[in-house]
């Protein structure tokens, strides 16, 4: 049974690789048609790169599944929540932009997760929609006071981005990475301001920072 699942798992991160390494290809070209989606040239330092963040989604999926008795839905759920984040960190970082073709996807996902929650998991519809709501309105919510309030210090796409990840994670696991986010962006800011890397002007991307609240909520028993 171990076995299988893993394997599994194995199959499903090698599909997020492939994803991933497209998404990024996809990105350079010209054309930006559902075809030339799937004609990718080879790269081999950006595949490189989408191969090392699957390697340490299967190991969130190991640990969240052996050592963290997390439910299989939530281990297949963390490993592709993982991919999905550094690849929308990295473009943040380059580019200063969260894609809403990424955002587009984070929605398809938690679509497919509620189906199975509700179909594999035996939760009422009702249950489902009710924390998945719960989670993107009251922190998606909170972000977008944040950014109408203080337009230079947060993006519509970092409140997309949360509101996303509360459909996904609801109210009190979404709010649990906000807070490790914003400790971590403030310890980082405060430390390039004391090495004057940076100025109090500085725009710097919050998505990197949301891979690590992320990863201590795994840790967590996210």
């Amino acid at each position: 049974m171990r076995i299988g699942i893993i394997v599994i798992a194995v199959i499903l991160n090698c599909i997020g690789i492939y994803l991933s390494y497209t998404y990024l290809e996809f990105r350079k070209k010209e054309t930006h048609t559902v075809t030339s989606f799937f004609q990718c040239s080879w790269n081999p330092k950006r595949f490189g790169f989408c191969a090392g963040t699957g390697l340490v989604a299967l190991l969130v999926f190991l640990y969240g599944r052996f050592l963290a008795d997390a439910t299989l839905l939530q281990c297949y759920l963390n490993m592709y929540v993982f991919q999905w984040l550094v690849l929308i960190a990295y473009i943040d970082w380059k580019e200063q932009i969260i894609p809403n073709q990424l955002i587009l996807a984070g929605m398809v996902l938690w679509g497919i997760v509620t189906i199975l929650e509700v179909w594999l998991g035996g939760t009422p519809i009702k249950t489902v929609l009710l924390f998945s709501l719960l989670g993107a309105g009251i922190c998606g919510g909170i972000l977008l006071i944040v950014a109408i309030i203080a337009k230079s210090a947060l993006g519509m796409g970092d409140v997309k981005l949360f509101t996303v990840l509360g459909l996904l994670y609801g109210v009190m696991n979404t709010y649990s990475i906000l807070i490790f986010t914003m400790i971590f962006m403030a310890v980082t800011s405060l430390i390039l301001l004391a090495m004057k890397k940076v100025t109090v002007k500085t725009a710097i991307p919050m998505a990197p920072f949301v891979i690590i609240g992320f990863m201590v909520g795994v840790l967590a028993g996210m």
